[in-house]
């Protein structure tokens, strides 16, 4: 990755299947140096699969005895022909065309430097992928997902098909693009195993369940190591998540044109219930889909109603005025003549202290307790901090000053980045019992409103105040509405206490969350078709259409991709049912909902 495109914001600017193929290679090359292997397995997910064809017909040293393709694509062309909705930027390089740059999970990518060395390197066609096929004598076992849309399987079969080479084989399992977390992965990674087993040992295998809690002291250690994505301006990220990058395109409505997620958020909006005389709070409310669905579900002909709409942004919330009014102006024989509308500007992420708040007032026991609950500080370093936890080191978490140094010789385990994160938590506690220091604020500010007013090197809590409450009223609301919200909070734990806080009593709430191993591409796939089969629209319009859908779905990766490095959290049932169990609600009901198979889960509950 050039580390100059990097700091520009636009890191796969320039990227090629080549550098992918010089990567694999030399990850190759690093373990036969670094263990002198006598078998070698190649696994390679997704795109990864194109250029590691590339480097195994080739016969490049050392040499691979197995390749195992999890959701692999076949060849570059189809792999961005479905990536961008029907678009065939292979044709247009042959045609001589100039291509427009596309976006890969919010950056631009260039076809014009991506496209010719794919066609240069024979990774752009299926013919390729067979000629491949043809070299390669080593056993391929390629893994499909049922519902994987970037993947079309008959390419794939096409290409294993090719005469000549080794053993081959195909096998599917009911998935998305990818499998990264639950039991489902769990269970596909053991079927990379036993295909191991098989071909390299020839023994028919069994894998057995691993040691989950060795796998997340793994995990959690190499996530120690890692440069995680922050977002830096949370305003500016969502508006563009919610608007697109300009006035023609759809941004987030695009979701409007799909069916399954219009019956998604219609079934949040009968599960709130909107009855005369309430007091109802949509809170995240982006452009204001689920208001609009709650208001043409409730039975209501002139009915008082109060709707209080609550977003980051504020472009949304005039977006979402927009459309009640249109709604009203629309409907007949006075039936919303009693609705009244309230929008309000409301950082969610106003109460992301409360967890070290809690822990300053003993209410969380030991830094442990922190794990997850704060963006920047790992568990990793936590583990070391209580292994050397002791009355000076308690001292400086709760806001005594220190130095650098002095953490290091108490906790000598502490690396200097770690020390520093010591010192960031130090200061945040001095935040929290208003004893700041003049070097803790930032150049220019003689008090701290937030926490973006106070210096802190290595951790994060966006613009929280002292209070770690969300600006909202408390025992309120007869019912509160958050589609989709949760999931791309911090710490979502602090935030359903105050949804709980801001309901009245007997009060519903609704909350939405996508799923883990969340997996956009068959509806993705199913609503560029949709679009382009419509005889209602002009060819100008659906391709207006398309270029604002494909432009979402990239939006959407960068959030899978968030998701990935911890940022964002798609919850389990569990997860969710046990969030809202610790916050006080009962009568907790759980739907599955948003596609067939079901992407995102459905929470209603009640306060007691």
């Amino acid at each position: 990755m050039n580390p100059e495109l990097e700091a520009k914001g636009c890191p796969y600017l320039h990227w090629t299947f080549s550098d992918c193929e010089s990567d694999i290679h030399g990850s190759l090359k690093y373990l036969e140096r670094r263990f002198r292997p006598k078998y070698r397995a190649l696994v390679t997910y997704s795109i990864g699969a194109i250029p590691a064809r590339r480097l195994i017909a080739d016969g490049h040293e050392p040499k691979t005895d197995l390749w195992i393709a999890p959701f692999g694509c076949p060849d570059g062309q189809d792999m961005l022909k479905n990536f961008l909705a029907g678009v065939d930027l292979f044709q247009q390089y042959i045609e001589g065309k100039r291509m427009e740059n596309y976006l890969s999970a919010g950056r631009f990518v260039d076809p014009n430097v991506s496209v010719p060395d794919a066609v240069r390197r024979g990774m752009g066609f299926i013919e390729d992928a067979r000629k491949d096929m043809e070299q390669i004598t080593i056993p391929v076992t390629w893994i499909l997902g049922t519902y994987d849309y970037i993947v079309t399987r008959q390419r794939v079969r096409q290409m294993l098909n090719a005469p000549g080479g080794g053993v081959r084989e195909i096998i599917e399992l009911k998935a998305g693009h990818f499998l990264k977390k639950g039991p489902e992965a769990i269970e596909s990674y053991k079927l990379i195993a036993e295909t191991i087993f098989k071909h390299l040992f020839r023994i028919d295998k069994s894998a057995v369940e691993p040691d989950l809690g060795r796998f997340t002291r793994q995990s959690e250690a190499e996530w120690g190591r890692t440069k995680r994505l922050k977002i830096t301006n949370s305003e500016e990220f969502w508006s563009g998540h919610l608007f697109g990058t300009s006035s023609e395109k759809e941004g987030y409505d695009i979701l409007l044109y799909n069916p399954e997620y219009v019956e998604f958020i219609q079934e949040q909006a009968k599960l709130l219930d909107l009855q005369g005389d309430m007091r109802v709070a949509d809170v995240g409310c982006g452009t204001g889909n689920l208001s609009i669905a709650a208001l043409r579900a409730a039975e209501m002909n002139g009915d008082r109603l109060n709707l209080f709409c609550y977003d980051l942004v504020p472009e949304a919330l005039q977006r979402t005025r927009e459309k009640i009014e249109q709604l009203i102006n629309l409907s007949v024989n006075g039936r919303y003549s009693g609705l009244k509308i309230d929008l309000n500007v409301v950082d969610l992420e106003a109460a992301r202290l409360t967890p070290l708040k809690e822990f300053l007032s003993g209410e969380l026991y030991g830094p442990l307790a922190l794990s997850d609950r704060i963006e920047g500080l790992n568990t990793t370093t936590l583990r070391k901090i209580s292994e050397s936890y002791g009355s000076r080191l308690h001292k400086i978490l709760h806001g005594e000053d220190t130095s650098v140094d002095e953490i290091m010789k108490i906790c000598q385990d502490l690396d200097e980045v770690e020390a520093e994160t010591v010192c960031d938590i130090s200061r945040m506690s001095r935040f929290l019992k208003d004893r700041l220091k003049p070097k803790d604020l930032k150049p220019g500010k003689n008090v701290a409103e937030t926490v973006n007013d106070i210096i802190l090197n290595h951790i994060s809590f966006g613009k929280a105040t002292r209070d770690c409450r969300v600006n909202l009223p408390s025992d309120t609301f007869d019912r509160i509405g958050a589609s989709l919200v949760l999931p791309y909070l911090y710490d979502p734990k602090s935030v359903v206490k105050e949804f709980y806080r801001a309901l009245a009593p007997g009060g519903k709430i609704v909350l939405s969350s996508l799923k883990p191993n969340f997996d956009s591409s068959k509806s993705y796939i199913e609503e560029a078709q949709q679009i382009s089969q419509r005889t209602d629209l002009t060819d100008k319009e659906k391709e207006r259409l398309l270029v604002s859908l494909r432009e979402f779905s990239s939006f959407l990766a960068t959030l899978i991709e968030l998701e990935d490095n911890g940022r964002f959290k798609f919850f389990t049932t569990q997860e969710m049912k046990t969030l809202m169990d610790e916050a006080g609600f009962a009568n907790i009901k759980i739907k599955e909902s948003l596609g067939n198979p079901t992407t995102a889960l459905i929470f209603c509950a009640e306060k007691g």
